[in-house]
């Protein structure tokens, strides 16, 4: 479980993707903020039994469900961790004069112009 109201971080993190997912053709961003606006617009718990301790005693698919804010959270932080990498790695390669492969769309679409 977690409280709502910890999760002030998304208004900016939707900001951020709403601008990649208009500047760039890719489609991570675009599809990383539909994912952030579906989980946060919903109130998954409401689906599962709640209140009065009854979290104590969800199925796995209820927790999956229930805890929805939480996979949000660790898919957006993974693939911004992903992508984090891959474009370190690729300025450390140019400033070594490594010729580097065609980025795939979804590195691409975080790299400046």
């Amino acid at each position: 479980m977690t409280w709502t109201h910890h999760w002030v971080w998304v208004v900016p993190l939707c900001v951020l993707l709403g601008y990649q997912a208009l500047r760039r053709s890719g489609y991570s961003a675009k599809l990383l903020l539909a994912l952030v606006l579906l989980v946060f617009s919903v109130d998954f718990r409401l689906l599962v039994p709640h209140g009065n301790k009854l979290e104590l005693k969800w199925t796995l698919e209820e927790t999956l469900l229930g805890n929805a804010y939480l996979w949000a959270a660790l898919i957006v932080g993974a693939t911004g961790t992903v992508i984090f990498v891959a474009r370190q790695r690729a300025r450390l390669a140019r400033s070594r004069g490594v010729p580097q492969p065609r980025q795939p769309d979804e590195v691409a679409a975080f790299e400046p112009r």
